[in-house]
């Protein structure tokens, strides 16, 4: 499992599917009432495929780091990166999220929880930020800059 979760080409999966994740959820209509620009069953299917994805990136991983002690002393456990807890967050309310497409989960928690739950899905393209010193340095400065803009 180490090899496949510290493999380049396994990455490089991930990366795609991160991406193509976003743009599924662009495409994503923010209510039902309004027609989506793709059918609703290529949507969800290509949740469902996301998904699994994540979730195989997921177990690959805590079999390779461990879940909160280290199998490997050059390797943090899972859970000891914060990267990994926002990306295992992101994960519970993706899968939450799917889940709620066979459950109407709306008449429990309410539509408007369920579109915040989703609206949170946005935030799996920053796990890009892990690998990519040069992408977090930009965001660090963008959201730095948001407190002077106010100013001006």
């Amino acid at each position: 499992f180490l090899y496949l979760a510290m493999s380049t080409g396994f990455d490089s999966i991930v990366y795609f599917a991160i991406i193509a994740s976003t743009v599924f959820l662009a495409l994503e209509p923010p209510a039902q009432e309004i027609p989506p620009a793709i059918p609703r069953s290529v949507l969800f299917l290509g949740k469902l495929v996301f998904n699994g994805i994540f979730v195989a990136e997921f177990l690959a991983k805590i079999c390779a780091f461990g879940v909160v002690r280290p199998k490997n002393r050059k390797y943090p456990a899972y859970f000891e990166d914060n990267w990994n807890k926002m990306d295992f967050a992101v994960l519970v309310l993706s899968v939450f999220d799917t889940v709620s497409a066979f459950v109407n989960l709306d008449a429990f928690v309410g539509s408007n929880v369920m579109r915040v739950l989703r609206l949170l899905r946005a935030f799996r393209p920053l796990r890009m930020m892990n690998k990519n010193p040069g992408m977090k340095t930009i965001v660090v400065a963008l959201v730095g800059s948001i407190k002077p803009i106010t100013y001006a």
